[in-house]
């Protein structure tokens, strides 16, 4: 019996250590490969730079920049190293090992090649996210235990290490169950979400409340803590581990934003400041709604509040065949000219102002 408590002390600690979250490298990545032809691995390695471009910049929003192509067509001297692996195929019989192709890309030489194409660098560490989730089914809430639930810790942890995101997932074991509760998950109780957070090292807790609608659908409710305030926003999907991943990838891009990453001067890019960009929909169908439009090349976020982006826009053609583009989206109101702003290198430049209105929101003629 002596033996014994000193045997579960240290299983605990065990469980503890393997709980803990990962820091990734953010420069890193591997993917499945046919073979090991030159042609092969080139087309590989663009693979695998596409990854670590998203982790770099904090916004998934570059890949659909031209500027981004420019520099994936450079991933093979930009790569450190790389190298081969195989891991057993499929269990069906006499399946044949797949191959895989493991690369590091060179971190300086990726920055100074990204900042030479205008596109922003997320620099320093990334915070560490610790995640709590309480779920209401039928009218019973409950706290929700989702690093024992196999297919949501799954695409969480995939998640978190496609866009470099250091994410913890709670033990949720007798002593988280006595120091919250699915209400103060719920109500944002800061006092217990503070008390139950401290035995996780972490820089960024979210704390979501998530509904199952009458139709199956989860609707949920984040809010995003640090230094002791929150920001909230919101996210939905069809299964919860769909609606919880779509909520951490936008999670990790506001949290770019706050970073102060660098950026390259954007003094001759046109500004939008648009207001009314409070949820994760929002910033989502905006940032969309931008990309696809075929006059622009490059969207980068240059600062955002709690209800307003200040957007640097590449245009075909510049301001004012942007304004004409925009004036076709319902989901942006026009706001009177306000005074000039002032760039980074010290200068005066134009800001076009628009209301964001959930699309939702606008009545159909």
């Amino acid at each position: 019996m002596k033996l014994l408590k000193p045997f579960l002390l240290l299983l605990l600690a065990l469980h503890a250590v393997v709980a803990a979250a990962q820091v990734p490298d953010i420069f890193s990545g591997e993917v499945p490969v046919a073979d090991e032809s030159p042609a092969t691995r080139a087309l590989a390695l663009q693979q695998i730079l596409r990854q670590v471009m998203v982790r770099v910049a904090g916004q998934r929003s570059i890949l659909a920049a031209e500027a981004a192509n420019e520099v994936l067509q450079d991933a093979g001297a930009l790569v450190q190293q790389f190298r081969y692996r195989s891991a057993p195929g499929p269990a069906d019989g006499e399946a044949t090992p797949q191959r895989y192709l493991q690369a590091r890309f060179d971190p300086p030489a990726l920055r100074r090649a990204m900042l030479g194409k205008r596109l922003p660098v997320w620099l320093g560490e990334r915070p560490r996210v610790l995640l709590w989730v309480a779920t209401e089914e039928n009218g019973v809430r409950r706290l929700r235990s989702v690093g024992d639930e196999r297919p949501v810790r799954e695409r969480l942890l995939q998640l978190a290490e496609e866009r470099g995101m250091p994410l913890q997932l709670p033990l949720l074991d007798l002593e988280d169950r006595a120091a919250i509760t699915a209400a103060d998950v719920w109500s944002g109780f800061a006092g217990a979400i503070q008390r139950a957070s401290q035995r996780y090292p972490h820089e960024v807790v979210l704390t979501v409340g998530a509904t199952r609608s009458g139709g199956g659908r989860w609707l949920l409710a984040w809010r995003l803590w640090r230094d002791g305030q929150y920001r909230e926003l919101s996210s939905a999907g069809d299964a919860l581990a769909d609606a919880l991943a779509s909520g951490l990838d936008l999670v990790q891009d506001r949290l770019a934003q706050q970073s102060g990453a660098v950026l390259p001067d954007h003094s001759d890019m046109t500004r939008i400041s648009v207001e009314g960009v409070s949820t994760l929909q929002a910033y989502g169908y905006l940032m969309e709604a931008l990309r696809l439009l075929p006059q622009v090349s490059t969207v980068v976020v240059l600062q955002a509040e709690p209800d307003r982006l200040l957007l640097g826009v590449d245009a075909e053609g510049g301001r004012e065949v942007l304004t004409r583009a925009l004036i076709r989206d319902p989901s942006l109101v026009a706001l009177p000219a306000a005074a000039k702003d002032v760039t980074q290198a010290g200068q005066s430049a134009v800001t076009l102002h628009y209301q964001f209105i959930d699309p939702g929101a606008i009545e159909q003629p």
